[in-house]
C-alpha cells in the first residue's frame, strides 16, 4: 500500500518541492508568541509598592514580619555612599550603601536592619518595628544598636 505522499507524487498533483517543504515545517518546533513587552517598573515605582506583593504570607510568622516592616519601614530614598555592614544569617558580612543621616540613626539606635519577608531581601525600618519583628522570628533583625 502507497502511502498518501506517494499516491499524490504520482498523480501529479504535488511535487516534489512541496513535499520536503511540508516536511521541514512539520519537523520544525512551532514558535509560541511572546506577549506584548511590558515596561519594567523604575526603583521608585517598586520602592512604593506594598511589600508583601510576591511573598507568601501563609505563613503567620512572615505575616507580622511583613505588617511591621511595612507599618515602619523609612519611605524615600535611604541610598547614600556611606558604607554600612551587617551580618547575614549564615554569618556573611554584606555591605548597603546609606546617606550620612540613615547611617546616623543606625548607629543611634533609631533605625534597624530587618530582613523584608526572606533572609536575602533587606530593608531598613524605625526601632519601634524591632519588638514585634523579633517576637515573630528572632532571627529576622540583622542590625540593631541597642544601648
Amino acid at each position: 500500500m502507497q502511502s498518501l505522499r506517494d499516491q499524490l507524487l504520482k498523480a501529479g498533483l504535488v511535487t516534489e518541492e512541496q513535499v520536503s517543504k511540508v516536511e521541514s515545517q512539520r519537523r520544525r518546533p512551532k514558535k509560541k508568541k511572546k506577549p506584548a513587552a511590558q515596561a519594567k517598573p523604575t526603583k521608585k515605582e517598586i520602592a512604593a509598592q506594598p511589600l508583601n506583593r510576591m511573598v507568601d504570607t501563609s505563613d503567620p510568622a512572615r505575616l507580622e514580619i511583613l505588617q511591621a516592616v511595612e507599618t515602619h519601614r523609612v519611605r524615600g530614598n535611604t541610598r547614600g555612599d556611606v558604607e554600612f555592614y551587617f551580618s547575614l544569617r549564615d554569618g556573611r558580612v554584606r555591605k548597603l550603601f546609606v546617606s550620612q543621616q540613615i547611617s546616623g540613626g543606625l548607629a543611634s539606635g533609631r533605625l534597624a536592619i530587618v530582613e523584608n519577608g526572606a533572609p536575602d531581601a533587606h530593608i531598613i525600618v524605625s526601632s519601634e518595628a524591632v519588638a514585634a519583628i523579633r517576637a515573630a522570628d528572632a532571627e529576622a533583625v540583622r542590625f540593631f544598636n541597642a544601648h
